[in-house]
């Protein structure tokens, strides 16, 4: 039985109510002592309701609550218009309801013989066995329960304006829009409940954000992940830490990477970083016991041996969990090294950075009828491809463009000067061997560095990428590749610039060994092996990074990761994957790593026809391998592995976006869940969809909210 209810029936029409100072009406907490609220109902309509439904419902009090109980004259006063869905109650109500002999200490004066408070037949006790308290209980637990169902009286008699207020708060989450419905409902919504505001705003960012992160961690559960961290700084100076977590969901097979926040951090040094990244983890709630691995650029803040994050990571949840340097940044570092121990390619590329700047002049790019030249950037070593490829295409339309201003007095002198100089550069045989050079490398490393961006990719098919293209590089050390870069560059066409008198040797020197030079070179071959030279020694310096850079797919971590590979002899091999096992804290149980591994092998065995990976085993077997958990498990780890952090990368470029010149004065919070919301785009979208009562069962939990939703 509803207290609400019985108050309702047991007022009588006759009762007359003069004083509203009743203690029961001042107090709105959800406590058996102050549940006797005021009593909320559809305005005007409330004094009839109570009269009508008094005849018909005394009988069941009678029989709940004890006998039959005085009754009040008259309807209950109404507060009028300032809160037209409460009415109050007095002295008079209380008074004609109170049972006999009813300590009124503790609903009127307050108690304070403390003396006597836990004694039999006095205080607490006494008070607790009271007719009156007893019926408060009840009342109590009833209103719990129907909070618990949505059952609760205000809910029951103003659903239709509720519902309109869901609908007003959704306008506010899709960004208002043209909508004749959404018309109708604002008129109904009180003007001082627009919530409009930019503190309804980041409350509601709050909210939508809260919603994405508990999806990402409920569809993590209790499984390993990888952390990706990397940092960048705004235009305000603020560092901005991108936490992005990799893992296998425990519905599917599938690899997922989401970005868990976007935190900042007042010192940037390692162990200031990394309580950055504990503290965020157990905010969102994600366990750091169920870290697999790390990746992280090769900052030495980040990859120190000795203070680096990896390492006081692992000293902090003293356990080993792996660091893994990002593929995309080494790679970026082999081709910067690589191609900076020849000075003749660094001559070369600030020929390229000097015509950037060139053809970007007003009076020289309205001339200029070819492609845009990208701009060199150390950061990205994609745009010195993308500018050599440019440059090799439209090499004739910079040619021309070129001499035109060379000879063209209506440039200034600087100008013709800067053009001549750099026609003369390009026309040179070496500019254009170099470039076709330079462009063949790069363009065999492009393609992994693309790839290893994908979210896809793990550690084992990324070192199996990377070691194809050390063998494509490798392959190119051969005299074949060099005399077909050589006639590429020439095309059969003799030096543009024109070949002085060939040099012949001394005749008087023919029948003698020279141990010293003469003075004379061979120029007709020097350029030749010259270039020849170079070519071969830039293979060499990118083969000989690239060795130093991977080495670490030699090492256990890779060793065990390669006896997960279906194509490998070692596949499912249980010594091998004791690492992988150990890190994950689990045993090896033998008999099932050999029931799975004949039943994997048998079924690639019938399907020969296309390559197997462990994506593909899961997803094709994952209900027969459930009866092989540890089985399962080591396969899932090997896709668990990450080896870039391009998502960290990808996220800075949607803080770029949402953080613009004209949102500058924005805070961290605010700006870290605006991110949230734009990189997680599938997320969002749900946000606006089915989940979007979710959202606003959480925006009116945080606050007392004068527009009641639910």
């Amino acid at each position: 039985m509803d207290i609400r209810k019985w108050f309702k029936t047991t007022v009588s029409p006759s009762t007359s109510i003069n004083d509203s100072a009743d203690p029961i009406q001042q107090d709105n907490d959800n406590s058996p002592a102050n549940i006797c609220d005021s009593v909320v109902g559809g305005g005007g309509g409330v004094a009839a309701n109570i009269a009508a439904s008094q005849a018909s419902t005394c009988s069941s009090i009678s029989t709940t609550f004890g006998p039959d109980l005085p009754t009040l004259q008259g309807p209950p006063e109404d507060l009028g218009d300032e809160k037209p869905n409460q009415v109050k109650l007095d002295k008079k109500f209380r008074s004609a309801t109170a049972y006999t002999n009813v300590d009124s200490v503790f609903i009127t004066k307050g108690y304070c013989n403390w003396k006597h408070a836990n004694e039999s037949n006095k205080g607490f006790h006494k008070h607790a066995t009271s007719k009156e308290h007893l019926t408060c209980v009840a009342a109590w637990r009833e209103r719990g329960k129907r909070t618990e169902t949505d059952t609760e009286i205000s809910k029951l008699i103003n659903t239709e304006q509720l519902s309109r207020n869901r609908y007003y708060m959704s306008a506010i989450i899709d960004t208002l829009r043209k909508d004749q419905q959404l018309v109708k409902v604002v008129k109904t919504i009180p003007r001082n409940a627009t919530y409009t505001s930019h503190e309804i705003q980041n409350e509601l960012l709050e909210a939508m954000s809260s919603v994405i992160t508990d999806a990402i961690v409920r569809d993590i559960g209790s499984q390993w992940f990888t952390i990706k961290v990397d940092g960048t700084r705004d235009s305000t100076g603020c560092e901005n830490i991108s936490i992005v977590i990799r893992f296998i969901s425990e519905d599917s097979c599938k690899v997922t990477e989401r970005l868990l926040t976007m935190a900042t951090a007042e010192a940037g040094d390692a162990g200031t970083l990394t309580d950055t990244i504990l503290q965020e983890l157990q905010k969102a709630g994600l366990s750091s016991a169920k870290i697999l691995s790390q990746c992280y650029d090769g900052a030495s803040l980040m990859s120190g041996k000795h203070g680096g994050v990896q390492k006081l990571l692992q000293d902090r949840l003293g356990r080993e969990i792996p660091y893994i340097h990002c593929f995309n940044h080494q790679l970026h570092l082999v081709v910067v090294h690589a191609l900076s121990a020849e000075e003749a390619i660094g001559d070369f590329f600030k020929v390229c950075g000097m015509l950037y700047n060139f053809l970007r002049k007003p009076t020289v790019s309205t001339h200029y009828k070819g492609d845009t030249l990208k701009r060199l950037l150390d950061q990205r070593w994609t745009g010195h491809l993308a500018t050599v490829s440019v440059i090799l295409k439209n090499l004739e339309d910079i040619i021309a463009v070129l001499s035109k201003t060379s000879s063209s007095r209506a440039f200034g002198s600087e100008v013709r000067v800067l053009a001549t100089g750099l026609l003369h550069q390009i026309k040179e045989r070496s500019f254009v061997f170099i470039g076709h050079s330079v462009h063949k490398i790069l363009l065999l490393l492009d393609s992994p560095n693309k790839q290893l961006q994908a979210k896809e990719m793990d550690l084992l098919n990324a070192v199996k990428l990377v070691h194809s293209a050390i063998d494509c590089v490798r392959d190119l050390r051969c005299d074949d590749a060099f005399t077909e870069l050589w006639s590429t560059a020439t095309n059969n066409n003799e030096p543009i610039e024109p070949s002085k008198r060939r040099r012949v040797m001394n005749r008087n020197l023919e029948e003698y060994v020279l141990e010293e030079s003469v003075g004379q070179n061979d120029t007709n071959n020097d350029d030749k092996s010259e270039l020849k030279r170079l070519f071969f020694s830039a293979i060499d310096a990118v083969l000989g990074e690239m060795d130093v850079r991977f080495s670490e797919r030699n090492g256990k971590l890779i060793s065990a990761l390669e006896a997960l590979d279906p194509e490998n002899k070692s596949f499912l091999d249980v010594k091998k994957l004791k690492h992988i096992m150990d890190l994950a804290g689990m045993e090896i149980v033998e008999s099932e790593f050999c029931v799975a591994r004949r039943f994997l092998q048998s079924q690639m065995e019938d399907d020969s026809e296309e390559k197997w990976t462990v994506q593909r085993l899961l997803s094709k077997h994952y209900k027969t391998l459930k009866a092989m958990p540890t089985a399962l498990t080591a396969l899932q780890l090997a896709l668990v592995f990450g080896a870039s952090t391009a998502t960290c990368e990808n996220s800075f470029s949607t803080l770029k976006n949402v953080f613009s010149e004209h949102r500058r004065s924005m805070l961290h919070t605010r700006k870290a869940r605006l991110v949230q919301l734009a990189f997680e785009k599938d997320l969002t979208k749900k946000c606006c969809g089915e989940w979007k009562d979710a959202v606003l069962r959480k925006f009116q939990s945080a606050h007392k909210r004068r527009l009641q939703l639910f």
